[in-house]
């Protein structure tokens, strides 16, 4: 259970480490904001019961938050029927996002699971 649970983590960071990659590959601020509008909307695509707006995932971009970290998060709210606003609070708070997915009682192989079935 508990190599499971490494793996998993693994592979989430490796999911956030290849976005943010992925964005560094862009140097002009053009090419960022057409980076910025693709990765708004496929989320705001993926997830649709979430009812997000470009303007919700830009402001959560302005805060700091990643690409990788919208996702996990819009991933979480969508697994466990919560919305995007009480995740983000129980990040913000401090608690990381396998706590996070163990408190709302949704298992991370599940939320890989829905990444890479909203995102391909």
């Amino acid at each position: 259970m508990e190599t499971k649970r490494v793996v998993v983590l693994g592979v989430v960071c490796l999911l956030v480490l290849v976005l943010g990659i992925t964005g560094a590959c862009f140097a002009s601020e053009t090419a960022t904001d057409a980076y910025d509008a693709v990765f708004t909307v496929n989320i705001i695509t993926a997830f649709p019961e979430l009812n997000l707006s470009a303007e919700v995932i830009q402001g959560l971009r302005s805060r700091g938050m990643g690409w990788g970290e919208i996702t996990i998060a819009a991933s979480l709210a969508s697994s466990s029927g919560k919305t995007l606003d009480e995740v983000i609070a129980m990040a913000d708070a401090g608690l990381g996002w396998g706590k996070i997915a163990k408190d709302l009682g949704v298992d991370m192989i599940a939320i890989l699971k829905v990444i890479h079935n909203r995102l391909t």
